[in-house]
């Protein structure tokens, strides 16, 4: 494994496990599934899924678990820069919308958050179908 910030990833590995317990029991109380994914090299890459028919909107989402980061956070420290406009959320393929939530010593969440669907019952939804 290539590690492209060496100082940086125990300390990536120290945020992962004092915050993914509380952040995943966050993610669950708003209607979302939380996976961890990537290295922990530099960051804690996480992603968001629509788990029920009620879950939140997104942005909900995002500020629940800023305030769960914080919280519970080594240094008691989780914000989203306020002051890069078109910049959080970013615009991802397949529609995910993504956040950086700051933890202090460089730690940072890049949170990405899959979009919901419109329910089936919703005339102007999608039809899906499985692969042939």
């Amino acid at each position: 494994m290539k590690v492209y910030y060496p100082g940086l990833s125990d300390q990536c590995r120290e945020y992962a496990a004092a915050l993914l317990p509380d952040l995943i029991i966050t993610a669950r109380e708003y209607g979302y599934a939380l996976a961890l994914h990537g290295s922990v090299a530099r960051d804690l890459d996480l992603v968001a899924i629509p788990w029920i028919p009620e879950a939140w909107d997104a942005p909900d989402l995002v500020e629940a678990l800023r305030k769960t980061a914080e919280r519970v956070s080594p240094n008691k420290v989780a914000f989203i820069h306020k002051d890069r406009p078109g910049r959080d959320p970013e615009q991802k393929p397949h529609g995910r919308l993504a956040w950086a939530i700051h933890l202090g010593r460089g730690v940072y969440i890049d949170l990405s958050v899959i979009p919901k669907l419109p329910s089936p019952a919703d005339p102007g939804a999608p039809e899906v179908k499985a692969p042939a």
